[in-house]
C-alpha cells in the first residue's frame, strides 16, 4: 500500500502537477489521521470492554464473598443460640449447684470461656477501590451501597470481634492470677469453680457483660451488616443479570409453612403475633407495636428475631409452640 502511494507521488511530481500533488498530499494526511483516529477508537472500545469485564469479574467475586459473609452471620446467630438459655438462667438466678454438678444445660459450665469471631472478608471490595476509575456509570448506585456497608457496617462488626477477644483475655487473665483452681482438674478444683460461679458477684457481672458485648453488640451489628450485604448482593446480581436470590439468606421453606400465621402470647390475652413471608424471607409483627422484624431460621428448630430474641419451635405432640425465655407463643385457634 505504501509503495502504491509513493508511486502516485512520484508520477505527479514528474508531471509537474504541483496543485494536484498538494491536494493528494492533503488527502493522504487526512487518510492517515482518519486511520489513527479509527485505531484510537478501536483501542478505546477494547479498553472499555476490558475494563467492563474486569469490574464485572470483581463484582462476581464480591457476590461469592457476600454470600460467605451472610453465612458467617448465620453461624454467629447459631453460636449464641446455644448459649442464650444459659445466659438467661444465670442472670435471673435460676441456676443451682446441682445444675452445675450435672452439667446438662448446654454451655453452662464454660459459658464465658470462648467467643466466636465473625471475620468478615473484603478482598473484592479492596480490589474494587483500586479500580474506581474504570467502574462504568451503571454501577455507581450499587457502589454507594457497597461502600457504606463495608466502610461503616463491617467496621462495627470488626470492632466488636476485637472487643470480645479482649474481654475473653481479661477474664482468663483474672482467673489465672487469682484462683488456684483455674488450672486444676480434680473434684476439689471443680467444686471451687462451681462455688465461684454460684456466689461470686464478678462472675454474674462477667456473664452480663458477655451478653452485652456478644449478643447486644457483636450479633446486633452482624445482623445490620447482613441486611446491607443482602441488599448489595441483590443489587449486584440485578446489574450482572444473575439470580437475585441466594440460599444464604432465604428462609427455610418447610419451617415457613409451620410458622406463617397468627400466634398468641401465652398469659397475655389479646396480644397477637403474626408471621408472614415477604420476598422469600420471614418476618413477624404484632398488634401492639408498629413495624416488622425479620425472623431467622437456625439448626435444631430454633429461630432468632432481629430484636435479638431467641425462640425454640417445639412440638408437644398435638401442636407446635414457640418457647422464648420467659414466655411462649401458641397458635391461634381458627
Amino acid at each position: 500500500m505504501l509503495r502504491f502511494f509513493r508511486k502516485i507521488r512520484q508520477r505527479l511530481l514528474t508531471q509537474n502537477k504541483v496543485s494536484k500533488y498538494l491536494l493528494y498530499a492533503v488527502g493522504e494526511i487526512l487518510l492517515v489521521v482518519i486511520g489513527i483516529l479509527i485505531a484510537l477508537q478501536v483501542d478505546s472500545w477494547n479498553e472499555a470492554r476490558n475494563n467492563d469485564e474486569k469490574v464485572r469479574t470483581i463484582l462476581t467475586n464480591m457476590m461469592v464473598e457476600l454470600s460467605s459473609d451472610i453465612n458467617k452471620t448465620t453461624n454467629l446467630m447459631h453460636y449464641y443460640s446455644l448459649r442464650d438459655s444459659a445466659i438467661y438462667l444465670v442472670l435471673n438466678d435460676r441456676v443451682t449447684r446441682e445444675d452445675y454438678e450435672k452439667n446438662e444445660i448446654p454451655h453452662l459450665f464454660n459459658l464465658t470461656n470462648f467467643y466466636n469471631r465473625v471475620d468478615l472478608t473484603e478482598d473484592s471490595f479492596s480490589l474494587l477501590k483500586q479500580n474506581l476509575d474504570i467502574v462504568p456509570d451503571e454501577f455507581e448506585g450499587a457502589l454507594k451501597n457497597i461502600n457504606r456497608n463495608y466502610k461503616i457496617n463491617k467496621k462495627w462488626v470488626d470492632k466488636f470481634d476485637e472487643d470480645m477477644g479482649g474481654f475473653m483475655d481479661e477474664i482468663q487473665e483474672h482467673l489465672m492470677k487469682n484462683y488456684p483452681w483455674y488450672s486444676g482438674t480434680n473434684s476439689s478444683d471443680r467444686k471451687s469453680r462451681i462455688e465461684y460461679m454460684l456466689n461470686n458477684f464478678r462472675y454474674r457481672n462477667e456473664v452480663f457483660e458477655y451478653r452485652n458485648l456478644g449478643i447486644g453488640n457483636q450479633l446486633r451489628f452482624s445482623l445490620i451488616y447482613r441486611q446491607g450485604a443482602i441488599n448489595c448482593y441483590k443489587e449486584i446480581a440485578f446489574l450482572l443479570n444473575r439470580p437475585t436470590y441466594d440460599e444464604s439468606f432465604l428462609f427455610n421453606q418447610e419451617a415457613s409453612k409451620i410458622l406463617i400465621g397468627d400466634w398468641e402470647v401465652e398469659g397475655e390475652p389479646g396480644v397477637i403475633v403474626s408471621f408472614f413471608e415477604d420476598d422469600k424471607r420471614l418476618y413477624f409483627t404484632d398488634n401492639i407495636n408498629s413495624g416488622r422484624n425479620e425472623v431467622f431460621w437456625l439448626p435444631s428448630y430454633k429461630i432468632l428475631i432481629d430484636n435479638l430474641l431467641y425462640g425454640s419451635l417445639v412440638n408437644n405432640g398435638e401442636e407446635y409452640i414457640i418457647k422464648f425465655n420467659g414466655f411462649g407463643l401458641k397458635r391461634v385457634d381458627k
